[in-house]
């Protein structure tokens, strides 16, 4: 069995627009020490799924409303919310977009890194400050004593990010749900950052979703890829695959949008038109209105998943034969 089993799960959030259906039976797994990159615009669903696994959605605006979440052989939909606080933190964590807006400011670096391992292993007095001391030196922040007196706003923004990144890790989790982690971060500091994640993954055995809009990351992190479009995964695949053989046209319009490194290009292609509203989906194929292979079957019906290869399916009406 599979660390991470979702299966055809759905989230809604009720707006006064209406319904929006932010995850529309989405189905993924990830495997001890695997890396699923999910990817796709803004608003496909991608932070929504990571919430949805979490049980982090805001109540009672978000809820999910159908699907399983097997995580460990346990189905998370069903656990009551004192037993998702035991698991959040100790098997399962979490890295925000933002550790500036999920740091709090009024509590010093060290007594935010210190409180998981209070909660949830119990550690207190010198052992506790060796370990922060320790998490902190993992990551690489220098001096790092003097920073467990500090506070989020001393720090810069490579630092905050190593120290959320240090908090997620303290625990030791089965699986680190890493949404958007180095979008704040400038280039040479994101490859640091990425390569201390991975570092830390691979010593600690941990599953990981890796969630971005930037492939050229997705690529270097990612062992398989997920790719959401309007609430929905369109296209699974290993890494190689996706980058190599992509078979969903949505899949090809985003990675025809990367700038290549071996031509000179005067302007990128980009994908006409907007997603669907959430609140307000068309029957069909939800990429139709953009597609360029777009046929009449795709605009009256939803296409199922296509087995393209081995662990390898789109959904898309190209692979079926008229």
């Amino acid at each position: 069995m599979s660390l991470l089993e979702v299966e055809n799960l759905s989230s809604h959030l009720l707006t006064r627009r209406g319904t929006v259906k932010a995850v529309d039976g989405v189905s993924l797994r990830v495997e001890a020490g695997e890396t699923l990159g999910l990817v796709g615009e803004s608003g496909s669903g991608k932070s929504m799924t990571c919430l949805s696994i979490a049980r982090l959605l805001p109540w009672p605006v978000g809820r999910a409303v159908g699907g399983k979440i097997i995580f460990d052989g346990k189905d998370l939909m069903e656990a009551s919310e004192k037993e998702m606080s035991r698991m959040r933190g100790k098997e399962l964590a979490m890295i925000p977009q933002d550790p500036f807006s999920s740091l709090n400011p009024v509590f010093s670096i060290g007594n935010q890194l210190m409180e998981p391992l209070r909660i949830h292993l119990g550690m207190s007095g010198k052992p506790l400050q060796e370990r922060a001391r320790e998490l902190l030196s993992l990551v690489r922040i220098p001096e790092a004593g003097r920073r467990l007196n500090q506070y989020p706003h001393q720090l810069s923004g490579g630092m905050r990010q190593r120290v959320v990144g240090a908090m997620a890790a303290s625990c030791r989790p089965k699986l680190v749900l890493a949404d958007e982690p180095t979008t704040s971060l400038d280039v040479t500091t994101q490859a640091q950052f990425l390569y201390l994640l991975k570092s830390i993954q691979s010593e600690f055995g941990m599953g990981m979703i890796y969630v971005s809009h930037d492939l050229g990351v997705v690529a270097r992190v990612s062992d398989r890829v997920a790719v959401m479009y309007a609430g929905k995964i369109v296209e699974q695949a290993s890494a190689k695959d996706i980058f190599e053989r992509p078979a969903h046209p949505y899949t090809r319009a985003l990675l025809d949008s990367i700038a290549p490194v071996d031509r000179d290009v005067e302007r990128l292609p980009s994908i006409d038109g907007d997603p669907p509203e959430l609140y307000d989906i068309p029957v069909g194929c939800r990429f139709a209105n953009r597609c360029p292979h777009v046929m009449p079957k795709c605009r009256e019906l939803a296409p199922p998943p296509a087995k393209i290869g081995k662990d390898h399916v789109a959904d898309c009406w190209l692979h079926y034969a008229d």
